[in-house]
Formats: C-alpha cells, sequence, structure tokens
C-alpha cells in the first residue's frame, strides 16, 4: 500500500515540476528578451556618410541657381544623434572647387518621415 502512496503522490508531482520547469524556462527567455531589446537600437536609414549621397543629388538640382553643388563632405563628424534623429558637420567639397564648412541632418517629422536639411556656413 506504501508503495501505491507514493507512485500517486509522484505521478501527481509530474505537472509541478513540468510547470515549475516551463516557468524557469519562460523566465529564461523573457530575461533573454529584456537585455535584448535594451540593446537594440531603432534603425535609422542614414548616417553621416549615407547623408551625403542625398545631399550630393538634392544639391545637384539647384546648380543652376545656386551656381555650385555639393560634390562631397570630408572631416564628418556627429554632432547629435538620438532615435529620430542624426546630425552632421564637415567640409563641404562643391563643384566650384570651393570648399565650405557644412551642418547636415536627417531627422523625423512630425508625420514620421525622414527630412534631410543641410547648409554651408
Amino acid at each position: 500500500m506504501k508503495n501505491k502512496n507514493s507512485i500517486v503522490i509522484n505521478l501527481l508531482l509530474i505537472p509541478i515540476l513540468i510547470f515549475n520547469l516551463m516557468q524557469f524556462l519562460l523566465a529564461d527567455d523573457m530575461e533573454i528578451l529584456l537585455n535584448a531589446e535594451e540593446n537594440l537600437k531603432i534603425y535609422k536609414p542614414f548616417d553621416c556618410d549615407n547623408l551625403v549621397d542625398e545631399i550630393q543629388e538634392d544639391s545637384r538640382r539647384y546648380l543652376v541657381n545656386d551656381g555650385y553643388s555639393i560634390e562631397q563632405i570630408e572631416f564628418r563628424k556627429i554632432v547629435d544623434e538620438t532615435d529620430e534623429l542624426i546630425e552632421c558637420n564637415g567640409t563641404a567639397v562643391l563643384s566650384n572647387t570651393l570648399r565650405e564648412n557644412i551642418n547636415y541632418k536627417a531627422y523625423v517629422d512630425v508625420e514620421g518621415d525622414w527630412i534631410i536639411k543641410y547648409s554651408l556656413y
């Protein structure tokens, strides 16, 4: 009789052990997810380097009006960076062979679109 009772008790403990094991595994997965979430950055389509192509293309549309276009940006540096902004400085090499300082950035507007701005100074 004692063996039958211990078998019944052991059988009753199996679901409890399975439940505890699942809780342990789920807690581990949750911790992994939380750690991964903390380390993830929101994807930004732009950085100081790939913004140059966009600025070159845009400035060439105004070549006739401005008398120059921006052909390259040297000495690029990040000024500010958040999930919704990248702002950079550098030296713009112009099509008229001049070099000017440039501030350029991409940011998310109120509608969620990425906007690119640049200015020589």
